[in-house]
């Protein structure tokens, strides 16, 4: 690894995997000699060097100490540790670094300082350093959460149109049986026509039968009325 290991055996175990690059070989004694670093298997991951460093150059890191005058942070991605000055600590000042900071705490750090000639490194964590990330950050923040409520709205014009969709079969519906009932009362009107009809031809029948019946009787009176006469 890249990084210090303190204890191989909590990183490795019989049968895993791993990528290396061969160092050597010796044949005479059949021994492989590899690397597993990262730097060495793909030399573009290779480590940061203190020449590589430029001042306001951001860099993520995990605090090493913490000391009353400062936190001493390694630098990820390299194997250089810097000193954060409890000036360059926060904003406001503080009385207390231990209180803010723990060792393994994973920090943003700015390079303030370079010293060539002592090969130190000084940093600063202020979180006016890093004003432009955290505006960054809340951009895109806002960027989703007018995606997610253009997402919302879109759901509920979806939602929206469903339901007018859904009215409007049931304006239909009722046309329908509108003209349903219509088309019955029609129906019906008809046929209460029809059997009025039906009605008034029986009548008229019955009144024809009446009036042959008051004929024949007239004829028959009128014959018994001749016969008497003579």
């Amino acid at each position: 690894s890249d990084d210090f290991v303190k204890e191989w055996k909590d990183a490795f175990v019989v049968g895993q995997r791993v990528v290396g690059r061969v160092l050597s070989v010796d044949a005479a004694i059949g021994r492989v000699e590899l690397s597993l670093k990262a730097s060495v298997v793909d030399p573009s991951k290779a480590p940061l060097t203190f020449g590589a460093l430029a001042v306001g150059m951001k860099l993520d890191g995990q605090v090493k100490k913490v000391e009353k005058y400062g936190v001493f942070v390694r630098l990820e991605g390299t194997k250089l540790s810097g000193l954060c000055h409890i000036s360059e600590a926060s904003e406001s000042f503080v009385k207390d670094l231990s209180s803010i900071y723990r060792a393994g705490d994973e920090v943003r750090v700015v390079v303030v300082k370079l010293d060539e000639e002592k090969q130190r490194v000084s940093l600063g964590m202020k979180a006016s350093y890093f004003k432009d990330e955290l505006d960054g950050e809340e951009d895109e923040e806002d960027e989703e959460e007018v995606e997610e409520g253009a997402g919302a709205m879109d759901v509920e014009g979806d939602e929206e149109a469903e339901r007018s969709d859904a009215d409007d079969d049931d304006d239909d519906d009722d046309d329908d049986d509108d003209d349903n009932d219509a088309a019955l009362s029609r129906a019906d009107l008809e046929k209460l026509l029809a059997d009025d009809d039906e009605d008034d031809d029986e009548e008229e029948e019955e009144l024809a039968v009446d009036l042959s019946e008051l004929r024949r009787k007239r004829s028959k009176r009128n014959g018994t009325a001749g016969r008497e006469d003579e």
